[in-house]
Protein backbone atom coordinates (compact mmCIF):
# COMPACT_ATOMS: atom_id res chain seq x y z
CA UNK A 1 0.00 0.00 0.00
CA UNK A 2 1.72 3.26 -0.74
CA UNK A 3 2.16 6.26 1.39
CA UNK A 4 0.18 9.32 0.61
CA UNK A 5 2.77 11.65 0.52
CA UNK A 6 4.58 9.35 -1.35
CA UNK A 7 1.95 9.89 -3.90
CA UNK A 8 1.74 13.54 -3.42
CA UNK A 9 5.77 14.31 -3.90
CA UNK A 10 5.20 11.91 -6.78
CA UNK A 11 2.34 13.97 -8.44
CA UNK A 12 4.34 17.16 -7.43
CA UNK A 13 7.16 15.92 -10.02
CA UNK A 14 4.81 15.35 -12.64
CA UNK A 15 4.87 17.81 -15.58
CA UNK A 16 1.32 20.50 -15.93
CA UNK A 17 -1.07 19.27 -18.08
CA UNK A 18 -0.96 21.58 -21.33
CA UNK A 19 -4.87 22.11 -20.72
CA UNK A 20 -4.65 24.10 -17.31
CA UNK A 21 -2.57 26.69 -19.13
CA UNK A 22 -5.53 28.32 -19.90
CA UNK A 23 -8.11 27.16 -17.67
CA UNK A 24 -8.28 30.62 -15.13
CA UNK A 25 -9.04 32.78 -18.18
CA UNK A 26 -12.00 29.99 -19.04
CA UNK A 27 -13.23 29.78 -15.20
CA UNK A 28 -13.00 33.28 -14.75
CA UNK A 29 -15.32 34.04 -18.03
CA UNK A 30 -17.93 31.74 -17.09
CA UNK A 31 -18.39 32.54 -13.61
CA UNK A 32 -18.00 36.47 -14.95
CA UNK A 33 -21.20 35.16 -17.40
CA UNK A 34 -23.37 33.13 -14.83
CA UNK A 35 -23.12 36.40 -12.16
CA UNK A 36 -24.30 38.23 -14.51
CA UNK A 37 -27.11 36.23 -15.10
CA UNK A 38 -28.00 35.91 -11.14
CA UNK A 39 -27.87 39.46 -10.54
CA UNK A 40 -30.81 40.05 -12.99
CA UNK A 41 -32.97 37.12 -11.31
CA UNK A 42 -32.02 38.07 -7.95
CA UNK A 43 -33.33 41.54 -8.51
CA UNK A 44 -36.28 40.65 -9.97
CA UNK A 45 -37.24 37.57 -7.62
CA UNK A 46 -36.71 40.13 -4.55
CA UNK A 47 -38.72 42.72 -6.11
CA UNK A 48 -41.52 40.35 -7.03
CA UNK A 49 -41.49 38.57 -2.66
CA UNK A 50 -41.44 42.54 -1.51
CA UNK A 51 -44.76 43.35 -3.42
CA UNK A 52 -46.28 40.26 -2.61
CA UNK A 53 -45.34 40.96 0.80
CA UNK A 54 -46.67 44.50 0.53
CA UNK A 55 -49.83 43.39 -0.79
CA UNK A 56 -50.33 40.66 1.51
CA UNK A 57 -49.78 43.42 4.25
CA UNK A 58 -52.25 46.18 3.11
CA UNK A 59 -54.92 43.27 2.55
CA UNK A 60 -54.70 41.85 6.50
CA UNK A 61 -54.83 45.53 7.82
CA UNK A 62 -57.95 46.10 5.64
CA UNK A 63 -59.96 42.77 7.00
CA UNK A 64 -61.93 43.22 9.86
CA UNK A 65 -60.92 41.65 13.16
CA UNK A 66 -61.77 40.74 17.01
CA UNK A 67 -60.00 40.86 19.91
CA UNK A 68 -58.09 37.54 21.10
CA UNK A 69 -59.60 36.52 23.86
CA UNK A 70 -58.23 33.48 26.00
CA UNK A 71 -61.06 30.50 25.99
CA UNK A 72 -58.68 28.36 28.93
CA UNK A 73 -57.11 28.96 31.98
CA UNK A 74 -53.92 31.21 32.14
CA UNK A 75 -52.71 28.71 34.83
CA UNK A 76 -50.05 26.52 33.06
CA UNK A 77 -51.15 23.08 35.34
CA UNK A 78 -54.39 23.56 35.36
CA UNK A 79 -56.72 25.57 38.03
CA UNK A 80 -54.76 27.71 40.81
CA UNK A 81 -55.78 25.88 43.87
CA UNK A 82 -57.31 27.87 46.98
CA UNK A 83 -54.32 27.08 48.91
CA UNK A 84 -51.97 28.05 47.08
CA UNK A 85 -49.07 30.38 49.19
CA UNK A 86 -49.94 33.32 46.75
CA UNK A 87 -53.62 33.30 47.54
CA UNK A 88 -53.37 32.77 51.21
CA UNK A 89 -50.81 35.76 51.55
CA UNK A 90 -53.12 37.83 49.80
CA UNK A 91 -56.16 37.48 52.10
CA UNK A 92 -56.68 39.63 55.04
CA UNK A 93 -56.50 37.88 57.95
CA UNK A 94 -58.33 39.71 60.46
Amino acid sequence: MADIDDLLSRLGREPVHPGLAGIDAAVLDAMRLHGAQDDRLGARTLGLGGLAALCVGIAVTALPHRPAQASVSTAPFGAPSPLAPSTLLAEDND
